[in-house]
């Protein structure tokens, strides 16, 4: 919750119950196409990152981002200047904070071990937001990293960096 909180659960509300279709053999030759999932393309790794890469991978399946493999406690900064929404543990992803820039563009960064600002506070291109902790599945330090634009996500590599 809170304002700003992307609901990435409900893009998993499928229905096991649901009576099973036969399709035309056409159709099950057309693979699916989730407009949320990036074609298999190199991340730029010569932009301003949140934190220092490792490696970075576009996301796939529900969620519409990047995932940057960095150093355990390494410094996370914000690419964008703005006011964090909210901040706090959410589902399999740790800290998540929000913040939102003067643009409008809300970018999100999970991941983290520590929070440094609470919300309300303003912060400006490269203040620090917090440490990077380890996800809680594969136990690697990674940071997730999506940014919105009016609600719908946007390629974090072409999102808006600076003050």
């Amino acid at each position: 919750g809170g304002p700003g909180a992307v609901n990435v659960a409900s893009a998993a509300n499928e229905n096991p119950s649901a009576p099973v279709v036969a399709l035309e053999e056409a159709e099950v030759s057309k693979p699916l196409e989730d407009p949320r999932v990036f074609k298999k393309k190199k991340v730029d790794t010569s932009i301003i990152w949140p934190v220092a890469p490792r490696e970075i991978a576009y996301l796939s399946g529900k969620l519409y981002g990047v995932s940057i493999l960095s150093d355990q406690g390494a410094r996370v900064t914000v690419v964008s200047s703005g006011t964090v929404l909210s901040t706090g543990p959410y589902r399999g992803f740790g800290n998540v904070a929000f913040v939102q820039s003067s643009s409008g563009h809300i970018y999100v960064y999970g991941g983290l071990g520590t929070i440094k600002p609470k919300p309300g506070e303003a912060l400006t291109f490269g203040d620090e937001l917090g440490s990077l902790g380890s996800d809680s599945l594969s136990g690697k330090p990674q940071l997730y990293f999506m940014v919105y634009d009016k609600d719908k996500p946007i390629d974090p590599a072409k999102a808006p960096r600076g003050y």
